[in-house]
């Protein structure tokens, strides 16, 4: 089994997570009734949004403390695509302005 942090985790992931979680309790019936019913969120989302314009999205979270943004890969990066969104991040004019340090070397 690979070790994935969040930003190299997929929605496929969480899948297995949710067998394997299955497996590890002795709820392998139940785990894959739920791994089913997220696949189907997941493909009716999908569906959905097929053929509709990207809308553009800023992932963002902080709360009381700093605010944080998620950049465009790993999981929730692929949440906002499956939905229909287009992460601002994963753009690289749009990330170069906001993170120059990150460009200067490239």
């Amino acid at each position: 089994m690979t070790r994935r942090g969040v930003r190299d985790s997929r929605v496929a992931d969480v899948f297995d997570d949710v067998t394997n979680l299955g497996a590890i309790f002795g709820v392998q019936d139940r785990a894959a009734d739920l791994r089913a019913e997220l696949e189907g969120i997941v493909a009716d989302v999908e569906e959905r949004v097929e053929g509709l314009e990207p809308v553009a999205v800023l992932a963002a979270d902080g709360g009381e403390g700093p605010v944080n943004a998620y950049g465009g890969s790993g999981l929730l990066n692929e949440m906002i695509e499956i939905a229909g969104g287009r992460n601002i991040l994963a753009i690289p004019e749009i990330a170069a302005f906001l993170h120059p340090e990150v460009f200067e070397d490239a």
